[in-house]
């Protein structure tokens, strides 16, 4: 809704309900010649016979259920040349996790079994294996967490041409999905809200043929999880390796953001964004580290302050030419730079006292591998037209023109690798590579 108070002040707000489903699992789609695939992922099936074909699911298989619904109010006053507003929202996440690839659930009263394709239970007499009435796909309960957002902000028009504004906002945010679950369907213990405090200013400068947005911006992020999650070996089987959801890990983002466009002729614009970004941690704690039966078994200490935060490129360009041939038919081209790009870690990993290592030798910890800076080269083309009471949108794009080959993301020294080190080079990282050059084509209608 949007209701106007007085001629200077304004009220809005609404209501917002989604929900989602998400399956998640690998698959054969090429067995390059081979009669078929051994995979031992599911745990309900005789592992020692099973034979993969193209399309069969392996490795894991498991479906992430979201609810979500969300609360927000904004009030709005506005006199002259000054506007300021103060906004208000409150969300409630839910989660739920099924994995038909771990083992299934036997309810026996008050007392819950997993059964495995190989597993045979004696209970009060009784024996209970695969073959049992009741069996049914693991799942975990509805976990949900609430959120909030508090925001206000003030813009000031110096005149037609030039404002100024600045931005405050304080934000308590549910977890991830990833950060809530572990692969067993297990809660994670003392899930925490992230804590978001950002302030931001900024000034914008607009005439006929030129536009300019130059925006700065400081944010402390408190619990920021890491986008993986962090595993370590179980103090009680060195074989086995536990997944643990860190709280305390902090990080300061601050940096400057700029976009630019200029009108050349009336069918010819040229574009530019830039942004520069100083992300780092500045957290020292100790997780402590549970078992798979909730019981603490060891604290690690970490230090990860002063390394840069990794999985996201703190700089970034991207200049673009778009030329409208005809009314409504164009061609676009767009260079995209990414740099100051580090690879994410395992904060366990900076224990001071187990991996000096990690320090240098002054016993700062050391940065992470820096990912190769890449570009990226784009083209696009477009037609719009109607027909009678349709409207309807033509586009196409070639993405990766040049076939540029490059990372998009990177885990230090990871532990997976077949010949695992611990030197923070590109060796010690295990990578995910870019996709090369692609074609994309969309036909769009609108009523």
């Amino acid at each position: 809704f949007d209701y106007k108070l007085s001629e200077s002040f304004s009220l809005s707000g609404g209501i917002d309900l989604r929900t989602y489903k998400g399956e998640h699992y690998r698959e054969v789609i090429d067995l390059f010649g081979g009669n078929y695939f051994l995979d031992s992922g599911n745990q309900n099936e005789d592992n020692d016979t099973t034979r993969k074909f193209n399309n069969d699911k392996i490795g894991y298989y498991n479906d992430a259920l979201v609810r979500w619904g969300g609360l927000f109010a904004q009030l709005k006053y506005q006199n002259g040349n000054l506007t300021t507003f103060i906004n208000l929202t409150g969300s409630y996440s839910g989660y739920k996790r099924i994995d038909y690839f771990i083992p299934k659930t036997l309810d026996v009263g008050d007392t819950t079994f997993l059964i495995a394709y190989d597993t045979e239970i004696n209970y009060n007499g009784s024996v209970y294996d695969r073959n049992s009435p009741g069996l049914k796909t693991n799942e975990s309960d509805w976990k949900y967490l609430p959120g909030f957002t508090l925001k206000g902000g003030v813009n000031y028009n110096l005149n037609e041409k030039m404002n100024v504004f600045m931005n405050l906002g304080y934000l308590s945010k549910a977890q991830r999905f990833n950060n809530v679950f572990d692969y067993d369907n297990k809660l994670f213990l003392e899930i925490k809200n992230e804590h978001v405090k950002a302030i931001e200013l900024g000034y914008s400068y607009e005439v006929s043929r030129f536009a300019l947005n130059v925006n700065a911006y400081y944010t402390v992020w408190e619990n920021k999880p890491t986008d993986r999650n962090t595993t370590f070996p179980d103090p009680d089987d060195p074989t086995n390796r536990l997944t643990a959801n860190i709280n305390n890990m902090n990080a300061l983002h601050k940096g400057i953001e700029m976009e630019l466009g200029f009108m050349i002729t009336d069918n010819l614009e040229f574009q530019s964004i830039l942004s520069l970004g100083d992300w780092k941690w500045t957290s020292k704690d100790t997780a402590l580290i549970y078992n798979d039966n909730n019981i603490l078994v060891g604290k690690k200490p970490f230090d990860a302050r002063g390394l840069y935060v990794g999985d996201a490129a703190q700089f970034q360009n991207r200049e673009s030419l778009r030329w409208e041939i005809i009314k409504g038919l164009y061609v676009s081209g767009d260079f995209t730079w990414f740099g100051k790009h580090y690879a994410e870690f395992n904060p366990i990993d900076y224990d001071p006292e187990l991996n000096p290592w990690a320090f240098d030798s002054n016993g700062d910890p050391k940065q992470s591998w820096k990912i190769p800076n890449y570009y990226m080269v784009d083209f696009h083309a477009g037609y719009s037209w109607k027909f009678k009471k349709l409207g309807f949108q033509l586009r196409g794009s070639v993405l990766n023109a040049l076939d540029d080959k490059y990372i998009t993301d990177a885990q230090n020294n990871d532990t997976y690798l077949g010949m695992a080190s611990s030197n923070f080079d590109v060796n010690s990282a295990s990578v995910f590579m870019g996709m090369g050059r692609r074609f994309v084509v969309s036909l769009r209608m609108s009523l």
